[in-house]
């Protein structure tokens, strides 16, 4: 919204303050949430691929077996699964830090929209004092163009 002529608002430095981090804010959780979905997508794959080795590792154990490959299939079972604890670990951490950037968002909306409604107070303030001088001065010219022709 455009100010009128004349117009200047002390807070517009604050405002313009809140908007930048109300921007960059947006621009984090973006990021955020495409790195969520990035470790998300990792967490799948590792599942799928322990989910196979864990079917294979059955199938071994139902067919005549090397105790070497049981062995080495354990263990990269069991590699796996440590992989999967961290990528709950890391969707874990990154979920608190999204929902941390939110919680910030918010607070800084909420500034936002106070110092806007102050803003547009202030304006209609303003708007109103500079109609009021304009009726003042109509009426002082009126009076003044009264007097001038002698009129009562």
């Amino acid at each position: 919204m455009s100010s009128p002529r004349g117009f200047r608002y002390g807070l517009q430095p604050v405002l313009l303050t809140r908007r930048w981090l109300y921007e960059r804010l947006q621009r984090d959780l973006g990021d955020v949430n495409r790195v969520l979905r990035q470790h998300e997508e990792v967490l799948r794959r590792v599942q799928r691929e322990c989910d196979a080795a864990c079917a294979e590792w059955v199938a071994l154990t139902h067919a005549e077996y090397r105790p070497d490959e049981f062995l080495r299939h354990h263990g990269f079972i069991a590699r796996l699964r440590e992989e999967e604890g961290r990528c709950h670990d890391l969707l874990r951490d990154t979920r608190q830090r999204r929902d941390a950037i939110i919680d910030e968002l918010v607070g800084v909306r909420r500034a936002l929209e106070g110092i806007e409604r102050h803003r547009m107070q202030m304006q209609s303030e303003f708007l109103r004092e500079l109609m009021n001088q304009e009726y003042k001065q109509v009426d002082d010219n009126w009076n003044a163009r009264k007097v001038q022709r002698g009129m009562p």
